[in-house]
């Protein structure tokens, strides 16, 4: 049995992160310099040329009053992007750490008055915290694990399986 493993099938659950494809990611960037210099033009646009007579040249002053405008847009914008980048770095981090990861078990089989016993040993870390506040397993239809044997090989032998709890980590 050293060879062998096993395949634990858990649907519905988010267990990898997806990247960004690059010619996508290339795109969303130029999109958002795009909106981003269009967002500073038109408050600088709005500042120079707001309450002007048609076809009126704007004077000296009312350029400088939106070349400050625009750099105080420039400002505002960058720090709400920065904003909005650790935002999303913090539900990005919050969703690695909620990712599935498998539990580690180890598998034994014994002999016991000429029968075999499959024995279920959960160990790993996460499960065995004395720190943990909630226990994982609920029972379903009276069994606390549900325990799923296929050969792998060539799919040939099934057997589902209700072991009984020892312990807390351990079932046979």
């Amino acid at each position: 049995m050293a060879d062998d493993h096993a395949l634990v099938p858990v649907m519905a659950v988010a267990t990898r992160r997806l990247a960004l494809d690059k010619p996508l990611g290339g795109a969303l960037l130029a999109l958002a310099a795009f909106l981003f210099i269009g967002a500073v033009t038109l408050v600088g646009a709005a500042v120079k040329e707001s309450g002007l007579e048609p076809g009126v040249t704007p004077d000296r002053r009312r350029t400088l009053r939106s070349h400050v405008a625009m750099g105080v847009a420039t400002v505002v914008l960058a720090l709400a992007l920065l904003g909005g980048r650790r935002w999303w770095n913090g539900v990005d981090a919050a969703y690695r750490t909620g990712l599935f990861q498998p539990l580690h078990a180890t598998a034994t089989l014994r002999m016991n008055g000429g029968a075999r016993v499959l024995r279920l040993a959960i160990d790993d870390t996460s499960w065995t915290n004395p720190k943990r506040q909630w226990t994982p397993l609920i029972p379903d239809h009276g069994h606390l694990v549900h325990l799923f044997l296929v050969r792998d090989s060539t799919l040939a032998g099934f057997a589902h399986l209700h072991p009984l709890p020892l312990d807390s980590i351990t079932f046979e």
